[in-house]
């Protein structure tokens, strides 16, 4: 529940008085000294490609394989992309807490030559989008 980082956040309820006459705006969130939340993304076509090559690749027992778009892109850096694409404003929302994932695919590349193609901006330019 992520609720008690943002119950506090002034910011939040800015965003929450938005919101009702926003549908659903992009939202980026930073923690301690501005930090952007940070978490990588993968598209369904490259999680197919990975499948498909641990199928088809010598057996490996136990062998765990991480699997992400070709890079993280921050939260700050998708909202503009996303705002930009939909044409509506984006917003950010300074929480107490930071949140950084990052994933090694290093082992899958090494290992079944995975070549993730679809970064955050190519799964944007590939979407077909409604006018707001």
């Amino acid at each position: 529940n992520l609720w008690p980082l943002f119950e506090d956040a002034a910011d939040m309820h800015a965003l929450l008085a938005v919101n009702n006459e926003e549908l659903n705006p992009p939202v980026a969130l930073l923690g301690p000294g501005g930090k952007p939340w940070k978490l990588p993304l993968v598209d369904v076509r490259d999680v197919v490609q990975a499948v498909s090559l641990a199928l088809e690749a010598e057996p490996c027992p136990d062998t765990v394989f991480n699997v992400s778009g070709p890079r993280t892109v921050d939260q700050v850096e998708a909202v503009r992309m996303l705002a930009r694409r939909v044409a509506v404003e984006g917003h950010v929302v300074h929480v107490p807490r930071g949140w950084r994932y990052d994933l090694d695919i290093s082992k899958a590349r090494q290992m079944l030559c995975y070549k993730p193609q679809w970064s955050f901006e190519a799964m944007l330019e590939d979407h077909e989008w409604e006018a707001v």
